[in-house]
């Protein structure tokens, strides 16, 4: 590091050709080489990557076990060293260390006909629109009720006792006496939140609150993406045997300054307009530009872009027909057994549509690839042959037909398989007699017991 501060400060880089020196790990000096004109000594000597600190060799483990705690993935951590300090094959370093994280391996799981992805627009500024879910029941019994806003995508965890609206209601107000009141608070059809005490809180406070179309989780995909790292820093904390609460708040300081993969700046500063204090070194007095929204409007923008593609891809994705008038089944969302079909087999007729969210005769009310569209002779038997759920159908088992059988007597269905303990014959039941050639002589039971053998 020596060599790189005294190269840096007196432009002698063409001096790296004629050293000699075995201690000095001359890859690492080419790569430094490579980025010289990005380099510059402040003050202490310090090297500087433009803004950033680059490292010596002997604190580079040390800065990793930092900013991997919370058990970020691999693209988290990579995003959150970058964003403050530098050094030679830091992607390299850190993809190592995460891999031989005991924690992550345990706690990550192996990666395993829709319509296109429907992309939601930005708000126009931070803490205007937010998502709420729940997560949860822990072991313990409590749950995590988690708040993300939609802009900076900074989020908020809080540990619950209930579901209930009577203990979110408090939550949310206090949240929202920190940090102000919403425009547009995005949920799920929880029974909290379909309470009539939510409503009037809605209505009390002045937001708007929209619920995301039943049985389509995706539709709350900010808040349901921000659960997967959540519990898994949660299950790092239970596999290494520490306090989860601890660790979670740990994950959450991390997550927040850390930049997102969307917007490309940390929430936290997204919120705030100003970046915070984290355990590792950084250059201070670093403030945010006056375009930063138009900038993560862009970035916002293609991120989606990119994302509607590979999904749609993924996925075969093409456009539904279904349109008002049109008879469909629903598909089932709890399979209960082996027989149990795909689709409910009552035909209903779409009544509403409202983009990729269409309600039938009864009001129910699915996102259309949840939906199966018949033609109407289907209809028409469907309704004549009147079939109903396969769990609610009586099985008739076939029977075997013993009349033909000898010695033996019909089993009563009641007793099959049932045996008392103190009917438990241990020998044969058969009814013994002499042997008829034997009846010329007299028999006697004669025991060897007592008597020595020759």
């Amino acid at each position: 590091m020596q060599k790189v501060i005294y190269y840096t400060r007196y432009g002698k880089w063409y001096e790296l050709k004629s050293t000699e020196d075995d201690d000095i790990d001359m890859l690492e000096l080419s790569s430094m080489r490579a980025v010289r004109d990005e380099l510059t000594v402040h003050s202490d000597n310090i090297l500087l990557r433009n803004n950033r600190i680059i490292l010596p060799y002997s604190l580079r483990e040390r800065a990793i076990n930092i900013a991997h705690e919370g058990h970020q993935g691999i693209s988290k951590t990579k995003s959150f060293l970058r964003s403050k300090v530098w050094f030679p094959n830091m992607d390299g370093i850190i993809e190592d260390a995460i891999r031989n994280c005991a924690a992550c391996q345990v706690t990550t799981p192996e990666n395993k006909s829709m319509t296109p992805l429907k992309m939601s627009e930005l708000p126009n500024g931070p803490w205007e629109n937010i998502r709420i879910d729940f997560c949860g029941p822990l072991p313990s019994g409590e749950y995590l009720f988690v708040i993300v806003d939609e802009y900076s995508r900074y989020p908020i965890v809080e540990i619950v006792r209930s579901v209930s609206a009577r203990a979110t209601i408090p939550v949310l107000d206090k949240v929202i006496s920190m940090f102000g009141i919403l425009k547009i608070v995005k949920s799920d059809n929880g029974s909290p939140f379909q309470s009539h005490e939510f409503k009037l809180f809605a209505e009390n406070m002045g937001f708007t609150h929209r619920r995301i179309t039943p049985r389509w989780p995706r539709a709350n995909a900010q808040a349901e993406s921000f659960n997967k790292p959540l519990m898994k820093a949660i299950r790092s904390a239970y596999i290494s045997q520490r306090n989860w609460k601890q660790e979670m708040y740990k994950f959450l300081c991390q997550y927040r300054a850390t930049p997102h993969t969307t917007t490309g700046h940390t929430p936290y500063s997204l919120l705030f307009m100003r970046e915070p204090k984290t355990k590792l070194p950084q250059v201070s007095g670093r403030s945010m530009n006056t375009g930063i929204n138009e900038q993560i409007r862009i970035c916002d923008s293609q991120a989606k872009m990119v994302m509607k593609q590979n999904a749609d891809r993924k996925n075969q994705a093409k456009a539904s027909d279904i349109k008002i008038g049109d008879t469909v089944v629903l598909r089932k969302e709890n399979l209960g057994n082996k027989l149990t079909t795909a689709y409910v087999p009552q035909p209903k007729v779409v009544t509403k549509e409202k983009g990729v969210m269409i309600t039938v005769d009864d009001g129910t009310t699915r996102n259309v690839s949840c939906c199966k569209k018949i033609s109407h002779d289907v209809k028409n038997k469907l309704e004549k042959s009147n079939f109903s759920a396969p769990e609610e159908e009586e099985v008739n088992w076939p029977t075997v037909d013993v009349t033909n059988q000898t010695d033996t007597k019909p089993i009563e269905p009641s007793n099959v398989g049932i045996t008392s303990p103190k009917d438990t014959v241990r020998r044969s039941g058969r009814v013994r007699k002499k042997p008829s050639k034997l009846s010329d002589y007299v028999c006697s039971i004669y025991s060897e017991i007592g008597h020595n053998k020759p």
